[in-house]
């Protein structure tokens, strides 16, 4: 397998809170959540606020929030699936999240981590610079 070398410096450069799992799962969650998200990098967004957190208390709550609900979905999936959240169909990967923030289900402990992810695809849409119809 041949990597593009400036390529992958590029992607580990935006990738400095997150790992690249952690990146890909965020991206495939927020493409569900709002489609828009895939051209707008949800990941880099949520990545580029956790550096900005960074530099108060509420960071390492907020960092601990994202790695344990991503840990605890990709868990989840690859036990109860045999493989990984962003390798589900996309009618599974709706499933799974729905039933992670579902506050009567057994698994809805994270329903904290799925609304923070909610709301970091909606802030991440709403700092996207505008679009044109050329664009």
């Amino acid at each position: 397998m041949v990597v593009d070398a400036p390529a992958a410096d590029a992607a580990a450069a935006t990738r400095g809170w997150l790992s690249a799992d952690e990146a890909d799962f965020i991206q495939a969650a927020c493409a569900l959540i709002l489609p828009e998200a895939r051209q707008l990098r949800a990941s880099a967004y949520v990545d580029r606020k956790l550096g900005e957190l960074s530099r108060s208390a509420a960071s390492a709550q907020t960092l601990a929030l994202y790695r344990e609900g991503v840990a605890r979905i990709q868990t989840h999936c690859r036990l109860e699936y045999g493989r990984s959240f962003q390798a589900l169909a996309v009618w599974h990967q709706l499933a799974v999240l729905a039933r992670f923030e579902a506050p009567e289900s057994a698994l809805h402990d994270l329903r904290a981590f799925v609304l923070t992810l909610v709301n970091d695809v909606a802030e991440a849409y709403f700092e996207a610079p505008p679009r044109t119809a050329l664009q």
